[in-house]
């Protein structure tokens, strides 16, 4: 339908989305007198909720990020009873509409009133982040500074306030490790599960988390480093040009569809095929350095010189971290989720080319990493405790 390609006129798209807010901001009420969180945390909340009525469609058009009308069309669908499953399954690509359906799925059973605008679940998404970030905060599990500096990053607002998966994947993401670190599995499970169908590439993610975890746990035992060190080894030399080349597909496309697809045919001519040999090095090196500084050679708006500042803001927020711990336990997690952000960075940067992918996932990689370390850290302050 045309709704999904042009959307609303102001200011009607804004009264139909009302209900959604005013819904939201009822189960915020509800968890405030059941004392999760205060008055004043309550009315916070409930002003960083209304930021899809500024950030998607109305201060940025809802174009900057097109995918939004595939969500929009499919999730209305599903939501009226229209939706014609067979014509959107691909069975040679099952995974590219599993996600997207899936996803549809989540958003339409979702206590919205009603699923007509881009902003529709952009509220949704804003109230699971917001929800997630201030359970953690009052049961202690994160820091003050990054519950402020989820409510004032410019990019994670506007990415949290549109019509896209990538909150729903970072708030997965989230509560996967928080059930890890608790050692509550039979809630982990489901978000693993939910995980491999919505985006399985952030799978891979948590479980190189697991396994650097799982060394940084046995650390003490000669014997299981050595054993793991010869078992990636004999991982690598086995399966290593199978994974380089499922790589290559994925890269391939992302190329093309960043420099040729939609553009001509330069990207069959321009395209740099990686390969399981030593010239993999200096392009992995390359991509992660591009991946790391992305906009900064390319800035040609306000709104990329923003994405540079704030990256790098970023960065010396996580860094800090390892400044101002004392205790070793805590300062040793640093290096732990250090090498989970390197692995992610790396694993991201040798398949995406585009700015704002980059600046999307990027950010979805920062969080997830300050979330993890938080929590972890946290984690072991209270076991420490308990011990004494």
């Amino acid at each position: 339908m045309l709704k999904y390609w042009i959307g609303y006129e102001f200011p009607f798209e804004i009264i139909l989305d009302l209900g959604n807010y005013s819904v939201l901001c009822l189960i915020f009420f509800f968890f405030y007198k059941k004392k999760l969180f205060n008055l004043n945390l309550f009315f916070i909340l409930c002003v960083f909720m209304a930021t899809p009525f500024l950030f998607n469609n109305l201060f940025f058009d809802w174009r900057i990020s097109p995918d939004q009308s595939k969500y929009l069309s499919i999730t209305n669908m599903i939501r009226e009873g229209e939706f014609a499953y067979q014509y959107y399954f691909d069975p040679s690509n099952p995974f590219r509409w599993i996600k997207l359906i899936l996803s549809g799925y989540i958003f339409s059973l979702s206590p919205l009133i009603s699923i007509e605008t881009f902003k529709s679940v952009g509220f949704l998404n804003r109230f699971f982040l917001l929800f997630t970030t201030v359970y953690l905060f009052k049961k202690k599990k994160i820091d003050l500074s990054l519950f402020i500096l989820v409510l004032l990053t410019p990019s994670l607002t506007y990415y949290s306030s549109i019509f896209l998966r990538e909150t729903l994947i970072l708030v997965v993401m989230i509560w996967a490790t928080y059930f890890f670190l608790e050692k509550k599995y039979l809630f982990l499970l489901p978000f693993l599960i939910l995980l491999f169908f919505i985006k399985n590439q952030n799978l891979i993610i948590l479980i190189i988390f697991f396994y650097i975890y799982m060394i940084y746990k046995n650390m003490r035992h000669k014997k299981f480093l050595i054993f793991n060190l010869l078992l990636i080894s004999v991982i690598i030399f086995v399966f290593g040009d199978f994974i380089v080349q499922e790589l290559n597909i994925k890269r391939q496309g992302l190329y093309a569809e960043e420099f040729g697809r939609y553009k001509g045919i330069s990207a069959n001519h321009t395209y740099e095929k990686i390969s399981f040999d030593l010239n993999l090095i200096f392009i992995s090196i390359k991509s992660f350095l591009m991946f790391v500084t992305s906009p900064v050679f390319t800035t040609t708006s306000w709104i990329k010189l923003v994405a540079i500042i704030e990256a790098f803001a970023l960065y010396i927020f996580f860094i800090r971290y390892f400044f101002i711990e004392k205790n070793i336990k805590t300062k040793n997690l640093f290096f732990l989720w250090s090498l989970v952000l390197f692995f992610s960075f790396l694993f991201y940067s040798l398949a995406v080319f585009n700015d704002g992918t980059i600046q999307r996932y990027r950010l979805e990689l920062i969080f997830f990493s300050l979330f993890g370390y938080n929590m972890h850290k946290y984690k072991i302050l209270e076991n420490t405790s308990h011990a004494k």
